[in-house]
This record gives C-alpha cells, sequence and structure tokens, in this order.
C-alpha cells in the first residue's frame, strides 16, 4: 500500500525576540538549504513520500527548531527518502544549527547574518558553501560528524573566530577560499578521520600539528618554523591569519597550498 505524501508548507517570520536561533534536526532525509531574503526567516517546503516521518515546526520565542519526527523504526525500507527544500533569511542575525543522521545536506550559507554556526552528522554526506561573506562576526563554527564524507568550502567568508572540528571516522574536506576579514583559531581534534585543507597562498597560515599515530602531509609552499609550518603569507607577517591545530590519533591529514 503506497504512502500518504503529506508536505508541510514552512512560513515563519523574524520574531521579535532579541536572541535568535534557528535548529534543524532531521533523520533520513535529503536536505537543501539556500540563503533567502530579508522578510521571512525560514521558507520552504517539506514532502514526506513515507508518510511516516512528519516535521515539526515550532517557535519558542526567538528560538524555531524543525524537527522531524521519527516513527519508523529503520530508515533502511526506505525507496524515497523525504527532502527538506528550506530558504533562510538574512534580515537579522542568529545562531544557526544544522544536525542530522543518515541524510544528504547541501546548504548554501552565503551572505546569511550567522553568530554561531553548529553543524552535527550522524551519517551521510553533507556538502556546505560560503559563496558570500557573512556580514556578522561569528563567534564559533562547530563540526561534530561521525561516518561523514563532509565538504566545506570558502571556509573564509564565514567570519568565525574560532573553528572547532571533531569526529571519528569521518572524512573532511575544507577549503578556506574567500574574504579573511580578521585573524581566526582553527582546532582539529579527530580519531580516525581522514581531512584535506586547501589554504590559499595569500592567507597567512600556520600549522601546527599534535598528531600521535596519524599521517601528516603538508605540501609545497609551506616551511618548518618555531615546531609548526608556515606559508610564504605567514612568513612575510600578513594579517588576518589563521592559527590551525591538528590534533589527530589515528588519522590522516593532507594540507595544500591553493
Amino acid at each position: 500500500m503506497a504512502m500518504a505524501n503529506n508536505p508541510t508548507d514552512i512560513a515563519v517570520p523574524f520574531p521579535e525576540a532579541e536572541q535568535l536561533r534557528l535548529r534543524t534536526l532531521v533523520g533520513p532525509c535529503r536536505v537543501r538549504i539556500r540563503p533567502g531574503g530579508a522578510g521571512a526567516w525560514a521558507s520552504g517546503r517539506y514532502d514526506d513520500p513515507t508518510g511516516l516521518l512528519p516535521m515539526n515546526v515550532t517557535v519558542d520565542g526567538g528560538q524555531l527548531t524543525l524537527a522531524q519526527s521519527t516513527t519508523m523504526r529503520s530508515p533502511s525500507g526506505l525507496t524515497r527518502a523525504p527532502v527538506l527544500d528550506l530558504e533562510i533569511g538574512s534580515g537579522r542575525p542568529y545562531e544557526l544549527s544544522i544536525q542530522g543522521g543518515a541524510n544528504e545536506t547541501v546548504a548554501d550559507l552565503g551572505g546569511l547574518p550567522l553568530t554561531r554556526l553548529t553543524l552535527r552528522h550522524g551519517a551521510g554526506k553533507s556538502d556546505i558553501d560560503f559563496s558570500e561573506p557573512n556580514p556578522e562576526p561569528m563567534s564559533s563554527l562547530e563540526v561534530a560528524a561521525g561516518g561523514v564524507a563532509m565538504d566545506i568550502r570558502n571556509l573564509a567568508n564565514a567570519n568565525f573566530a574560532e573553528m572547532v572540528v571533531s569526529g571519528g571516522a569521518a572524512q573532511y574536506r575544507f577549503g578556506f577560499d574567500g574574504q579573511l576579514r580578521r585573524s581566526a583559531e582553527v582546532r582539529l581534534n579527530t580519531g580516525v578521520a581522514a581531512i584535506e585543507l586547501s589554504l590559499p597562498s595569500a592567507v597567512a597560515a600556520r600549522l601546527r600539528s599534535k598528531s600521535a599515530l596519524g599521517a601528516l602531509d603538508v605540501g609545497d609552499g609551506f616551511v618548518t618554523r618555531e615546531g609548526a609550518y608556515w606559508n610564504e603569507a605567514a612568513l612575510a607577517g600578513r594579517e588576518p591569519s589563521l592559527q590551525i591545530t591538528v590534533t589527530s590519533v589515528f588519522g590522516s591529514v593532507k594540507v595544500r597550498s591553493s
């Protein structure tokens, strides 16, 4: 018997609360997020071909939560995954948290005024892009994943002060292209993860490794100085700069200049 398809239209304006936070919590799903206009905080549609994974949209003060209610015992029987197609607004600054498992997430967060960003994935694939600079200073960008292939591009545009990555058996690709407007710290604390960093040669970067048994592969364009790897821009004293610390137990880290 075919399951009912229960589409959920999403249309949430910015509330009057001072501190704003938007959370997405989804399991088996294809998630598409892109920047919207200044009017609505969140707008879009959720399609559930199974009829078993409804989306709950709740607003509590300054917090908007989009949460998938999982009533299935196992997602393995899914023939067509639900789809969340979402635009999030640029009208006011807010925190953003994207959390999920067993899903595929594609998000362009370019130009959104994000004050903090949390990315947590239990399994699946994630593709994040900051196609335009963040107009707000982001206090922290936190990434935690396991069993995930994650690609984040144009990280300099995120405008974060601190980026912290933790995870187990994950594959990470981080590209730091974009416009770096202030110095930032990047801390990578991983287990059996494979990490690839792409660092623009024009951005000053210093990388320090505290890997125990992990493999570190640093390409051309870096020299060792004061116990760290410096690129030419760092040697020239350019600012702003990136300070990167890698702590990898059994994983591998590849660093390349772009």
